[in-house]
């Protein structure tokens, strides 16, 4: 699920007004862009629970290069190595994981092997509580979005429309369930379009910011 994420992002974006939305989303998502190439490769697979209920009812069988505690940690840390600005991706990193630990059905494992110990708190089991959740993140971020830029500049109508789409994509999957394995290949796709649209509202911005290679778009 990613309109928690999304919420995220916003909510970085306010306590950081100059980083980019593209690269905050990137890094707010970024478990799950990761686990998308690793499941392209087969090095990291998903299946269907068919007796599972609640919101998408999926196995996450081998996702510790990408989700588990200690690869989120170690990606946390590298980014913090690279860019002295890092700690804002690091954090949304982290905080990606810590939602998933509330989202996922006990399958989200602490090592990188996926041994030993799995945790969730399954919140996808729960649909109205997921939904709050999710919800609640994303109306604070775009809140706090909304606040932190009253008065320096007006919002153009490209960022409602994106938070419109993205909201929808969150019904239709709330609301979809996948019935094969096949289904789930659609998802990876679906992910890429958070970080287009925010790259695009991007463009809508006249402050310079970070953008995710560290170069800087002069202000308008």
């Amino acid at each position: 699920m990613f309109l928690g994420q999304v919420g995220l992002a916003l909510a970085a974006k306010h306590l950081n007004p100059r980083q980019s939305l593209l690269s905050l989303s990137v890094a707010a998502m970024g478990p799950d862009l990761l686990h998308v190439l690793l499941a392209g490769a087969h090095l990291e697979s998903v299946s269907l629970l068919n007796d599972a209920s609640g919101l998408f009812p999926v196995a996450h069988d081998i996702v510790g290069y990408s989700h588990s505690l200690v690869s989120v940690g170690v990606m946390s840390g590298i980014v913090m190595v690279l860019n002295k600005k890092g700690r804002w991706w690091a954090s949304l990193l982290m905080g990606h994981w810590v939602l998933d630990a509330l989202m996922y059905r006990h399958d989200l494992p602490i090592w990188m092997d996926g041994s030993g110990l799995k945790i969730g708190a399954s919140l996808l089991s729960h649909p109205m509580a997921c939904v709050l959740v999710e919800g609640g993140l994303f109306a604070t971020g775009l809140w706090l979005y909304r606040r932190g830029f009253t008065g320096s500049y007006k919002i153009k109508p490209r960022f409602w429309v994106g938070m419109m789409i993205i909201m929808g994509l969150f019904l239709g999957s709330v609301l979809s369930t996948p019935q094969t394995a096949q289904d789930l290949i659609g998802y990876g796709p679906l992910l890429l379009v958070m970080p287009l649209l925010m790259g695009v509202i991007d463009t809508q911005r006249p402050l310079t910011y970070d953008s995710l290679t560290g170069l800087h778009r002069n202000p308008k």
